[in-house]
């Protein structure tokens, strides 16, 4: 179990990498990659079915998957720093990453811009 020592006898950095470094770090962002496999498939489906119309419950859990995968590669980074990350043995999952969290934040921000957008003209349908 991670515990945090309130005398500060740690530093941030040796607390950081003691968290990203623990199993349980993996496993829950493993969780989180399966659980956004699941929400992307809804999305598709529920696409499919109503392309008119997004369920904002779907747009909040893209929001928090795009939050959480931003602060596992932001902590990743903090860590192992940029050289650690990119000039490792796993740097091809590095890049990955970085494009997958660079596409899902340009998502959201395509998304906000046509939704002021369309407010503007008046045409709700986004």
């Amino acid at each position: 179990m991670i515990r945090v020592e309130l005398a500060g006898r740690k530093s941030c950095s040796a607390l950081l990498r003691e968290i990203v470094q623990h199993p349980l770090f993996d496993i829950f962002f493993a969780t989180v990659v399966t659980t956004n496999a699941v929400f992307v498939g809804l999305d598709v489906e529920m696409g499919i079915q109503d392309p008119t119309s997004r369920p904002i419950g779907m747009d909040i859990a893209q929001y928090t998957f795009t939050v959480l995968f931003t602060l596992e590669l932001g902590l990743r980074f903090a860590v192992g720093g940029l050289c650690g990350m990119m000039f490792s043995e796993d740097w091809m999952w590095t890049v990955l990453d970085i494009v997958v969290v660079a596409s899902s934040i340009w998502e959201i921000v395509l998304r906000i811009i046509f939704t002021i957008q369309a407010e503007d003209s008046g045409d709700t349908s986004i």
